[in-house]
């Protein structure tokens, strides 16, 4: 148990140093047309060298405003980690560029 603990200790600081940013359209008022999922959020994590099973991914609702969003993600033994999930406007994106 105190192994499983300590695996899932550092699992949780090496998701809680990551930010997830997610590119999607949205209206003028900051709702999305589509939303982030936990699906999304997974493969966000996977591509920056986090696994982490979709499932564990706790979601409420899809996410469906521009901004940073807090997202809680179920470890084992007991252990929960929160991932910051940033989501911004493909126009604000354009406009950068």
């Amino acid at each position: 148990a105190e192994k499983l603990s300590k695996e899932a200790a550092d699992i949780k600081a090496r998701i809680e140093a990551v930010e997830c940013s997610f590119v999607h359209k949205a209206s003028e008022e900051g709702k999305l047309f589509g939303s982030v999922t936990s699906m999304e959020i997974a493969e966000g994590l996977a591509a920056k060298g986090v696994e982490v099973d979709r499932r564990k991914i706790i979601l409420d609702q899809p996410i469906k405003d521009l901004g940073m969003h807090e997202v809680e993600i179920k470890l084992n033994a007991g252990v929960n980690a929160t991932i910051k999930v940033n989501v911004v406007s493909e126009d604000a994106v354009e406009s950068e560029a």
